[in-house]
């Protein structure tokens, strides 16, 4: 059976339950209205028999409705709670096909007999047979689903109808948005995801609502992370210690006078003054400002003196001229605006 025969015969028996949900609402309200007894005997008992409930549908918007339209004021009590607390679920796209995990591993897990028991006690609960687990070894952390050595091959081999066993939701994907999108593309696919940790799966009414908090939840921690690290680097800047991995120009870390060590066990670094580097930025100054060489000719007199960087060891380069001349220039006028201001005396920096 094709694609189109099963979606013809997907549409009849939805159909069919329509109108037997048509019938059956028709036979209640006619009982309730007085009626009923009208009618013969056996047409209320056709009308009343028993047949499947009509299903509910979902749209990519994630609004939830039967497929037969009832008020609320023909449901009792008991009914109204059970449609508040159960959980909905999406009519299913097509019989289950195969059944897979995945796993990508940590570098803190030891190994991947814990997380592969909680996809196979899955299944078992729900009896499905696990056709297999795709694994693979701990990767950078930056690296998306279809990046990883055998993530790609398990997204190609995915068909219409199978459904994939997800341990944890941190052990398959990059972030909380990589598995947004890989989800969706899935369930566009015909694929039903089912997470372990958090027991929700992607065809439930709820994912269309969790998914979107999910993605404004991974926001917000990104947003509060980036905030958070600004304010420690600026703290520990205006405390003179290291808040980044190169120096500022003219200047270069040295280990603290009074001793310590980080967390990593490497010695504490406090911002010092650099004379060799000063000294080059003050002469490309010099050469560019006095004697009018362009970037280009103090490069070429670099070149041919056989001059190298002092702080880094390495050629000279254009790139290097100018930003060092440019920091320099800064340097100058921020000296010039705290003498100004009274702050500080003058510096032998820009002298």
């Amino acid at each position: 059976m094709n694609d189109a025969d099963e979606l013809k015969q997907l549409e009849a028996e939805e159909l069919a339950r329509r109108e037997e949900y048509e019938r059956r609402k028709a036979a209640l309200l006619l009982l309730k209205n007085g009626k009923a007894p009208e009618l013969a005997a056996d047409a209320v008992a056709e009308m009343l028999q028993s047949g499947p409930p009509p299903s509910r549908r979902a749209s990519r918007s994630g609004q939830m409705g039967l497929m037969g339209e009832i008020r609320r004021e023909d449901l009792s009590e008991e009914d109204l709670h059970k449609a508040a607390y159960q959980p909905m679920v999406r009519e299913n796209v097509g019989p289950i096909r195969r059944v897979f995990g995945y796993l990508c591993l940590s570098i803190r897990d030891r190994s991947p007999a814990e997380l592969a028991a909680s996809i196979q006690e899955y299944c078992a609960k729900r009896g499905w047979h696990l056709d297999g687990i795709f694994l693979d070894e701990a990767q950078h952390g930056t690296k998306r689903l279809i990046e990883q050595p055998h993530g790609r091959e398990f997204d190609l081999y995915l068909q219409r109808g199978d459904q994939v066993i997800l341990a944890r939701h941190d052990r398959a994907f990059r972030d909380l948005i990589d598995m947004v999108n890989k989800l969706e593309s899935w369930a566009d696919r015909g694929v039903v995801t089912h997470i372990c940790n958090w027991q929700i799966s992607s065809d439930m009414s709820f994912w269309r609502l969790f998914a979107p908090i999910a993605l404004q939840v991974r926001e917000w921690e990104g947003r509060a992370s980036r905030e958070g690290i600004q304010r420690a680097l600026v703290e520990r800047k205006r405390l003179g210690q290291r808040w980044t991995r190169n120096a500022p120009p003219g200047c270069r870390w040295a280990p603290d006078p009074k001793g310590g060590r980080t967390r990593r066990g490497h010695p504490r670094m406090k911002l010092a003054v650099d004379p060799g580097q000063i000294k080059e930025m003050r002469r490309i100054a010099e050469l560019h400002d006095e004697h009018g060489l362009s970037f280009e000719q103090i490069w070429r007199t670099f070149l041919y003196q056989g001059e190298k960087c002092a702080h880094t060891g390495a050629e000279w380069s254009l790139r290097s001229i100018a930003w060092r001349y440019d920091a320099y220039k800064k340097m100058c006028q921020t000296q010039q605006s705290k003498i100004a201001e009274g702050a500080q005396g003058q510096s032998p920096t820009c002298s």
